[in-house]
């Protein structure tokens, strides 16, 4: 379905013109003008920009639209831009609707999204048009189009929000998937009945597993799974968690070496983060909360690898909760190493590497490709700038290192 205001009054061709060119100069710093919507958005709306799944998936959206939305108002000026139901948003409604993200919040993401851009295009108004007699004509016409199209995409997709919710009400969807909601929302439910649906006794022991990948769909995270399940013989049931993500419980006790075989044994293993194993229907709960805590850590590492325990990432995720808290921790613990300084990220990672080999410089430098005496040459720079010897201060130091690590620049000391 597409849908169009109601025609605009027909402008003067040199309106239409300006108007065009203000769009053709915001096409040629597109990227720049993405980036800042999306930092809007984020900053105003943190029930989005908290989930990172539902966070790619706006600001993908984002990207869809405003360049859907520049590129018809550079060709027809004098024309409302259709609201159209593109991929990226199709996507992004069927996240929020499996989050069960409020409306609400949908609506104010796109009036803040609205105002960023509108701050834009004024300021790019204001470049374009020379003559001040004109400004006025070219700000109204501008006005009609992104208003009205915001207004028909926000009505778009809120229909599709509640059509899909409808369908979900109308059919029930998956018992399962059903019984999963109910557990995670802590709703009163009986064991057997959950048994029953599970295929399996509630009431034992659960390993929740989180399965992510941006390269593959839904269904082969569900695969992977299965497979995983098959290989350890046990029972499991999912809940997919938005795009490129799932949610799976293991049944039973599961054994780290053989997990990571069946995992390994995948043709394209995902990215799988392991909560800890945990009894009852209160487990069930428990084990998810712990595992999606810690995952938003384990995205935000680059060099990741792609199966890992929660209690791996645990001490980091606890410490770096708060992002303020973290900071001034890491500040406090590595000194002067703290500095949010490129030509420090050597020795910040030589260190910490060093501490995982057990302050073997061999074995470092083997990690890093590096030489020996490289690596002793590198810590003896960073325990200077630590400013304190390490016998005194390892357990600070290597948690500050992993947070550096693992969260980047966002708990380093900002230089200016």
């Amino acid at each position: 379905m597409t849908t169009t205001s109601p025609p605009l009054p027909a402008p003067l061709a040199r309106t239409s013109a300006l108007v065009a060119a203000v769009a053709e100069r915001l096409l040629g710093s597109v990227e720049t003008v993405v980036h800042e919507l999306n930092a809007e958005v984020g900053a105003r709306v943190p029930a989005l920009a908290a989930d990172r799944a539902i966070a790619d998936d706006t600001a993908a959206s984002n990207r869809r639209t405003v360049l859907h939305f520049l590129h018809s108002v550079a060709a027809h000026p004098d024309r409302p831009v259709a609201a159209q139901p593109l991929p990226e948003i199709q996507q992004k409604v069927t996240n929020l609707v499996r989050r069960s993200v409020d409306v609400d919040v949908v609506i104010q993401a796109y009036r803040y999204g609205q105002q960023a851009i509108w701050d834009r295009w004024m300021d790019a108004t204001g470049a374009v048009v020379e003559d001040p007699a004109e400004v006025a004509a070219v700000l109204r016409q501008g006005s009609d189009l992104l208003f009205g199209h915001v207004n028909d995409l926000l009505a778009l997709e809120v229909a599709e929000i509640q059509r899909q919710r409808d369908e979900i009400a109308a059919h029930g969807t998956n018992r399962r998937a059903e019984t999963i909601r109910l557990l995670l929302d802590a709703a009163p439910v009986d064991p057997a009945a959950v048994s029953a649906r599970f295929g399996y006794d509630a009431r034992g022991r659960h390993t929740c597993l989180v399965l992510w990948d941006g390269r593959t769909d839904d269904a082969a995270l569900e695969s992977a799974a299965s497979a995983i399940a098959a290989r350890l013989g046990c029972r499991w049931v999912g809940l997919r968690a938005g795009a490129g993500q799932l949610w799976a419980w293991l049944a039973g006790d599961v054994a780290r070496d053989a997990l990571a075989t069946a995992w390994s044994s995948l043709d394209a293993p995902p990215h799988v983060l392991v909560g800890p194993t945990l009894r009852g229907v209160e487990g069930f709960r428990t084990s998810h909360h712990v595992a999606v805590d810690v995952q938003r850590f384990a995205m935000q590492d680059a060099e990741h690898g792609a199966l890992t325990w929660c209690d791996e990432l645990g001490p980091v995720a606890l410490a770096g909760a708060d992002t303020a808290r973290a900071r001034a921790f890491v500040a406090e613990a590595l000194g002067g190493l703290a500095a949010d300084d490129a030509t420090l990220d050597d020795l910040r990672r030589t260190l910490l590497v060093y501490f995982e080999e057990g302050e073997s410089a061999p074995r470092a430098a083997a990690r890093l490709f590096t030489h020996r005496n490289t690596v002793l040459q590198r810590v003896a720079r960073a325990v200077t700038l630590v400013g304190a010897p390490l016998a005194q201060r390892r357990l600070r130091v290597f948690l500050a290192l992993e947070l550096a690590h693992r969260l980047g620049r966002d708990v380093l000391t900002p230089t200016s």
